[in-house]
């Protein structure tokens, strides 16, 4: 055990990646500095195991010393033992399965260590065991190398609809075209105050749905919370809705609203938006879209830094949209949706790969110890 206030560097659970083991950092300065009361030494003999939350699989090889949480048990292997090769059999799914079965603790569940080292393994002799590690290694690091091309591809296909956006609606031929304010276009439509709890469903904007907003053109999905009296907010397929506020991450985003199986009511933080007969809704839901992308609402959002940001039927009525010949926006609305529609199967595949590449860790290092590697 570490000696409070030990200078050595210190290594918390939230340090090491899942599945991997890879240490991604050391501990900050202040932890360092201050010394924790209770924490374990270790050094480059050692394997740390993550007794919390075991199915996180956090098993590392560290290359100095240092010390670490009491969550993570460094383990010294016994004479005979490869350091790698128990590194990988404690990765195993069935180790972390073990695991998992002698758990306490049921918010925080802990491995039961008694339990996980009374496990009897197969372990074969050490020149073998020195094998599997070796070609588990170049496997690994194989397979690193394509994630993280994987990972770079799927960067790029986020930046797609933005880029997008960017292209259709910064061509010079869109400046040519006549601007009408949001007010003379279109009208605003009532919206409903989050505080009634009751029996509808209200479509809301908090940080609670962030990974609900679509990846099509940054869109949002409706969040879905219980309401009441709030018949006046119902949405109308064709609505334009728009993020009134909340985060400057997310102020301003907008998207179409074409229906829902139940009945919708729309929160107070969402501004309704009602194309009128001169301007094709899907079209104005893009150009709201590209004002989003551009970060035009996250530079004339209200709200001090790091609170609630805050944008106004005020200033949306103000603001000019391009309402060229319907047949215009028809004809642009059908490209969008051709590009938009590409980028977006191109990140589901993208991502369907990295999914793909994230389980196969698990099946290498089954085959590794049933002897098929």
């Amino acid at each position: 055990m570490a000696q409070p206030g030990s200078r050595l560097r210190y290594l918390g659970l939230e340090n090491i990646e899942s599945g991997t083991g890879r240490i991604l950092n050391w501990g900050s300065d202040d932890k360092t500095q201050a010394g924790i009361s209770t924490t374990f030494s270790f050094d480059a003999s050692h394997v740390l195991f993550g007794k919390l939350r075991p199915y996180l699989n956090k098993v590392a090889l560290p290359e100095s010393e240092g010390r670490c949480s009491t969550e993570i048990i460094p383990l010294a292997p016994s004479e005979g033992i490869h350091r790698e090769f128990l590194a990988y059999l404690l990765r195993l799914d069935t180790i972390t399965a073990a695991a998992m079965k002698g758990v306490t603790g049921a918010r925080m569940p802990r491995a039961n260590m008694r339990e996980l080292m009374a496990m009897v393994v197969p372990v074969p002799p050490l020149g073998e065991q020195q094998r599997i590690a070796r070609t588990l290694r170049v496997k690994f690091a194989d397979l690193d190398r394509a994630r993280k091309a994987l990972a770079d591809q799927l960067d790029a296909a986020e930046t797609l609809p933005a880029a997008i956006l960017r292209e259709v609606f910064e061509r010079r031929e869109v400046e040519g075209w006549h601007t009408q304010t949001m007010a003379q276009c279109g009208e605003f439509l009532p919206a409903a105050s989050i505080s009634n709890a009751g029996d509808a469903r209200v479509v809301a904007v908090t940080s609670a749905c962030l990974n609900e907003f679509s990846f099509s053109a940054g869109g949002l999905k409706p969040a879905l919370m219980w309401h009441r009296d709030v018949e006046r907010a119902k949405p109308a397929v064709n609505e334009v809705f728009i993020a009134r506020s909340n985060t400057a991450e997310l102020v301003g985003r907008a998207t179409l609203f074409t229906g829902h199986s139940e009945d919708v009511a729309v929160s107070d933080l969402i501004i309704r938006f009602k194309p009128g007969a001169g301007l094709n809704a899907k079209f104005a839901a893009r150009y709201m879209a590209y004002l989003f992308v551009t970060g035009h609402w996250r530079e004339r959002a209200s709200g001090a830094s790091g609170s609630m940001k805050k944008i106004g039927r005020g200033q949306l009525s103000a603001t000019l949209l391009p309402v060229p010949q319907l047949s215009r926006q028809q004809c642009e609305v059908e490209h969008l949706d051709r590009q938009l529609g590409a980028a977006e199967k191109l990140h589901a595949s993208l991502s369907a790969q990295l999914a793909a590449l994230d389980r196969y860790p698990a099946a290498l290092l089954r085959d590794a110890f049933a002897g098929r590697l």
